[in-house]
């Protein structure tokens, strides 16, 4: 069967790690590299590795069968502690993996004997001819195509009404070096303020990184400051850290890395299957069909395979 995947979460990798037979697959996605909302920034400068982890800093595995997926593609346990301040207290993190290359790492290393087709940029897919068109020119029909993108994403290449009741939060996330270790026994902190959601330093995942602090705002925050200044927006970040943490502004370095996701976390009504059957011929997965996890990512596509059957 000639079948195409769009983009390259999570989400594709349970969906082909659950097929049978053997297939003649594609694979698309717009992006530089491999991940979808996994991503991992490296700066070279001076001699110096520095790693910015602004997409999913970890993830928390529920089930065996997914522990044992991360285990096999490099993950490992999160270092150190979580300090939640909401909740004064620390977070139980036995359940957190990590990858010192960024969680992106697992897709790169599930997908690793397939082709994978980047910067080719989806502009249309014709429903009744089963076909896509890139933004090239390129055209070319299948037996089966597989959306794993966000939901307005999708819309925007297949004119379907999916948005009733969808809403999808954008997320700003922010890397910044420190020039010195913090004198903190904790490694990655909850609520560090009523903006910020999530911060944690790259020794939380990775300790030959020159030290960074990485922190995502919450959504409401995201939304209200997406089209800011990066100026601005690091300054917030800088000066809710500093309140939190009681260290010096001198601690932080000139080395940035400020990320935008414009389609973060959905809340919608998830589908009771796990998955969409827009056609016979083309499906759509990802982690709005289940929650807003990884783990549930990768479930939307074992589940639409599952169902497939091939």
């Amino acid at each position: 069967m000639k079948i195409a995947i769009i983009g390259t979460g999570i989400s594709t990798v349970g969906l082909i790690n659950n097929l049978h037979g053997k297939h003649e697959i594609d694979i698309y996605d717009k992006a530089k590299k491999p991940g979808g909302r996994l991503t991992l920034h490296h700066l070279n400068i001076n001699n110096k590795v520095y790693k910015f982890n602004l997409g999913a800093q970890y993830v928390h595995a529920k089930t065996l069968s997914f522990k044992e997926i991360l285990e096999s593609t490099g993950c490992t346990k999160f270092n150190g502690s979580i300090f939640d301040f909401k909740e004064n207290k620390l977070v139980d993190s036995s359940n957190f993996y990590i990858h010192k290359d960024g969680l992106q790492s697992i897709v790169e290393s599930a997908l690793r004997e397939f082709t994978i087709n980047q910067n080719c940029k989806i502009i249309k897919i014709d429903k009744i001819e089963s076909k896509i068109y890139l933004s090239n020119g390129y055209a070319k029909k299948y037996d089966l195509i597989i959306s794993s993108l966000p939901l307005p994403q999708l819309i925007q290449i297949l004119p379907i009404n999916l948005m009733d009741n969808l809403k999808y939060s954008k997320c700003l996330a922010v890397g910044i070096n420190l020039k010195n270790k913090l004198p903190i026994n904790t490694s990655g902190f909850k609520n560090i303020s009523e903006k910020i959601r999530w911060s944690a330093l790259s020794s939380s995942f990775c300790k030959s990184s020159a030290l960074t602090i990485n922190s995502h705002f919450i959504s409401e925050y995201s939304d209200e400051l997406f089209d800011e200044d990066e100026d601005k927006i690091v300054n917030i970040v800088k000066d809710d850290i500093l309140k939190a943490l009681q260290v010096k502004r001198s601690e932080f370095g000139n080395i940035l890395k400020v990320f935008r996701w414009r389609y973060a976390l959905c809340d919608s009504n998830y589908t009771a299957d796990g998955y969409m059957k827009i056609t016979n011929n083309i499906y759509a997965i990802g982690d709005w069909a289940i929650a807003p996890r990884v783990e549930s990512a990768y479930e939307s596509g074992k589940k639409a395979a599952m169902a497939l059957n091939i």
